[in-house]
């Protein structure tokens, strides 16, 4: 009876700590995981490749970057990932060439000024001053 009496005081603190171990996994979960891309970033990667590889040819050392939502970071920060040695700059005043991110859409569309260079799917558009 001693022996069943000392179990049950137990149960509240295993499932206390169960719980804590459960609420911690979700709140890491939520703080490290992110999809700002809606595809996978190495398909991404092999989106923008050629255009990358094109720049790199002509020795284009930066380019301008703008989005039609503003300054939304983690689309930002995964193209410049995978468009390195290349550096976007966004808030560029006047940009030669310019990478669009149409991401409300992910449709291309056009730039005032500027005249499409390559349309590189899911809104994503390279576009070159005129």
């Amino acid at each position: 009876m001693r022996r069943l009496h000392h179990a049950l005081r137990q149960v509240p603190v295993v499932l206390l700590v169960s719980v804590c171990i459960v609420n911690a996994g979700f709140a890491l979960f939520r703080s490290y995981h992110t999809n700002f891309w809606e595809g996978s970033l190495p398909e991404l990667a092999r989106s923008v490749e050629g255009v990358r590889l094109s720049l790199m040819a002509s020795r284009v050392g930066e380019i301008g970057y703008a989005s039609d939502l503003g300054s939304s970071d983690g689309p930002y920060f995964q193209l410049q990932s995978v468009m390195a040695p290349i550096v976007l700059r966004r808030h560029t005043p006047d940009p030669t060439l310019l990478l669009m991110n149409f991401e409300s859409t992910h449709q291309a569309g056009t730039v005032p000024g500027f005249t499409v260079m390559n349309d590189l799917g899911n809104g994503l558009v390279l576009f070159r001053k005129n």
